[in-house]
């Protein structure tokens, strides 16, 4: 049996260690917040980062408006938060109404008449149009 020699050249040897302060892909050190903004890209600059912060904000106020006037409209339909089908029909609403605003919820603040009249035709759809009152 024949041994073979390596030079230190052939051997395989693991890369050092990167520190914790330090990206992978970078040299720059990692900056570190306390805020939720630190969950967000690195790369990202601070204009960018509070911009799509106040576009998550906008997009939940208004998503909150469109629940609130769905379950509004389905209590003065008869479908109080108690009846058996108001949690499933409130879900379809709220949802329908959300995807046909899409464009709208992050980039302006939605007027409550113009969400009250696409819940209305929603609710419209999803219940019968005559109000339902509980025997």
């Amino acid at each position: 049996m024949s041994s073979v020699m390596l030079d230190d050249d052939d051997v395989f040897k693991a890369p050092e260690p990167v520190s914790n302060n330090r990206d992978l892909f970078s040299a720059a050190p990692l900056r570190r917040t306390d805020s939720s903004a630190s969950l967000m890209s690195l790369s990202m600059s601070q204009e960018t980062l509070l911009v799509s912060v106040d576009q998550s904000e906008l997009e939940q106020l208004n998503k909150n408006v469109i629940k609130k006037s769905a379950k509004d409209i389905l209590v003065k339909r008869g479908y109080p938060v108690d009846h058996p089908e108001h949690k499933e029909i409130w879900n379809w609403v709220q949802r329908g109404v959300a995807f046909a605003m899409r464009k709208s919820l992050k980039s302006m603040r939605l007027e409550r008449n113009q969400v009250q009249a696409l819940v209305t035709k929603h609710v419209d759809m999803y219940t019968d149009s005559i109000p339902h009152m509980p025997p």
